[in-house]
């Protein structure tokens, strides 16, 4: 049996008033499960946002995240993504939507794979 999961995560302003956020989110998948993970921002203008997101995958795992940004000429931004395949036969997939007009956006990925063995 495989367990699925479908996690939406939404970051969204409902004034266009500066502030500043610092999201963490870390999500760990089982052997031979599968998670959908999207993230989806729609914030002020004046809004400045850094996050980290970790997955943890173990075995025969699938894990599909999607990023998308909604905003022009905001305020830099960063977003730090890191993933571990801690067992073999996991997959991997990351689709990333970016729609900036003269705005700073900062994306880096770590991918590990901790145990070396047949992909």
């Amino acid at each position: 049996m495989t367990l699925r999961a479908s996690i939406v995560e939404t970051y969204a302003s409902l004034s266009e008033g500066s502030y500043w956020t610092n999201s963490v989110t870390e999500v760990v998948v089982g052997e031979a499960a599968r998670v959908d993970y999207h993230r989806v921002q729609r914030e002020s203008l004046r809004a400045y946002h850094v996050a980290a997101t970790q997955t943890h995958q173990g075995r025969d795992s699938t894990v599909k995240r999607a990023h998308r940004r909604f905003r022009w000429r905001a305020p830099p931004r960063r977003h730090d993504i890191g993933a571990v395949m801690a067992g073999p036969g996991g997959r991997l997939i990351l689709n990333g939507l970016y729609l900036l007009d003269g705005a700073q956006a900062r994306r880096s990925s770590h991918h590990d794979r901790s145990r070396r063995g047949p992909l």
